[in-house]
């Protein structure tokens, strides 16, 4: 002791400048290795360890002790340098260069494109030869996404993009597709700028890479996102009713706009051109707003009806309901599915990596953000099996190994109570079924086409609606003539 003259080796004061003892650094280091990042959780995980570990059955050390209970400052200081210790270069772009580089010879049936300054990744043995940009860009696929683009996205693809996942002003895109079970993401893109050039190349990408060719695209109050997807061009886009809503809103709560006194009314015809069913009725509506009393009283109303509206109005299947009826199989009038994903891999994955780089956010999305949405893709079509949970005798066997949530909406319309009287057959594939108010045509499917009915609840729904129901219930008829269509349709089916 005699030797420590000029240190203090008892007390409060000793105990705060003992260095931090080997095993809880080691303990921090692990915890970091599998993705604790918090502090607050770091030092939760410390004390039990300490307690529970270290000094089981012992005295505890005091609290003061630095050496077992490191500050905030020591575990972010521990975490922080296990982190960079793992990067092989300061460069966060040689890092993802070099994470993507292993991540390919891993899983060389993934699909990755990366690309800075003219550098591109080689992918399965093949190099992508994309002209003219140098801006930075990032694209992934799994071997898995690619199959579940082929089997859902031919039909609708949604599109969308968040910030705010890193450190730097990059917009993150996912494209993601309805499944049989929910939505799910089936790529995911980083480019420099959410510009229609940038989001025009992935889309060329993909289609390259799998050969897809999307029959609808669902994408926000985007024009970028909408001229871009001019590279299929045989693809009907449609604005998310969601957005289109919110964009309408924010420029009608303006009061430099000069209308936000009218706000509700205007809202309730624009609205009504949305909801229009026919040709007729959509002239009607748009005859009713430019009667009304904001309209000729505001020329800012009428230019923005006209230059952002009017752009959509020469293409009107993008947002008006009886043109997206000629063309959507499936009931997706929003992309608030997309907007799920985007939330749960911000609350869930990232709420204390922020401040991430791009090679970190890369390998969240990669390693745990993705394998968990296909496990749990995987655990829910499991749960529609009849091996895991036997069917009521009420339920027809036709009904049987299909999603839950189908089984139960066609469950509820087959007790219609509609009489054998009330359905005129005209030919074999067409039924005229009397309802309450009026009279609805039903279609029964084929090799080639779904089932349909002219009624509100199936052109909403895009499922099988109590008229058709009591159309294939009938003896006669059954629930085969649904046709080979519907019965192999994958969003009507449990898939593995």
């Amino acid at each position: 002791m005699d030797s420590h003259k000029y240190h203090v080796t008892e007390g409060e004061v000793a105990g705060l400048r003992e260095p931090i003892d080997a095993q809880v650094v080691k303990k921090i280091k692990e915890m970091q290795v599998i993705g604790v990042r918090s502090v607050a959780e770091v030092r939760r995980h410390l004390e039990k360890f300490v307690n529970g570990h270290l000094f089981n059955s012992k005295d505890l050390p005091a609290e003061s002790s630095r050496r077992y209970y490191p500050t905030d400052v020591d575990i972010r200081n521990i975490l922080n340098a296990t982190r960079s210790g793992k990067q092989r270069s300061p460069d966060d772009q040689l890092n993802l260069e070099t994470k993507l580089s292993e991540w390919h010879e891993l899983h060389p049936e993934d699909f990755i494109f990366y690309r800075v300054m003219y550098h591109c990744l080689p992918c399965a043995n093949k190099t992508c030869h994309i002209n003219s940009s140098s801006l930075f860009l990032f694209v992934y696929q799994a071997k898995w996404m690619k199959r579940l683009l082929l089997l859902y996205g031919q039909e609708m693809c949604l599109m969308d993009a968040t910030y705010r996942t890193c450190r730097y002003a990059l917009p993150l895109f996912f494209l993601c597709v309805r499944s049989n079970v929910g939505y799910i993401v089936v790529a995911v893109f980083i480019p420099e700028n959410e510009d229609t050039g940038s989001i025009s190349e992935v889309l060329r990408i993909l289609s390259r890479e799998i050969q897809w060719n999307p029959r609808n695209m669902m994408v926000d109050f985007s024009l970028a996102e909408i001229s871009a997807i001019e590279v299929f061009s045989e693809t009907h886009v449609h604005v998310c009713d969601f957005h289109r809503e919110k964009a309408w809103g924010e420029w009608l709560s303006k009061s430099s706009n000069g209308v936000s006194m009218y706000k509700d009314e205007v809202l309730r015809h624009l609205r009504n051109i949305a909801q229009s069913e026919n040709q007729a009725t959509l002239d009607e509506n748009i005859q009713a707003l430019k009667k009304s009393r904001p309209w000729k009283e505001s020329v800012q109303l009428q230019n923005y009806f006209f230059r952002l509206l009017g752009f959509i109005l020469r293409v009107m299947n993008k947002w008006v309901r009886f043109f997206r009826d000629e063309h959507l199989r499936i009931a997706i009038y929003t992309n608030n599915g997309i907007e799920r994903q985007n939330n749960w891999l911000k609350h869930s994955y990232l709420e204390s990596r922020r401040n991430n780089s791009v090679s970190d956010l890369v390998d969240v999305i990669i390693n745990h953000f993705l394998p968990d949405s296909y496990k749990k893709y995987k655990e829910q079509n499991i749960r529609c099996t009849s091996s895991y949970r036997g069917y009521d005798d009420r339920v027809p066997k036709y009904l049987h190994d299909r999603p839950r949530g189908v089984v139960q909406h066609i469950i509820s319309r087959i007790d219609s109570g509609i009489q054998i009287s009330n359905i005129k057959k005209e030919t074999p594939k067409l039924f005229i079924v009397q309802g309450a108010e009026c009279a609805y045509q039903v279609r029964l499917g084929s090799d080639e086409e779904l089932p349909s009915c002219q009624c509100l609840d199936f052109r909403t729904k895009k499922l099988l609606c109590k008229h058709i129901c009591a159309v294939v219930q009938q003896p006669d008829i059954g629930w085969e003539s649904l046709g080979r269509k519907f019965d192999k349709y994958p969003c009507l089916l449990w898939i593995k």
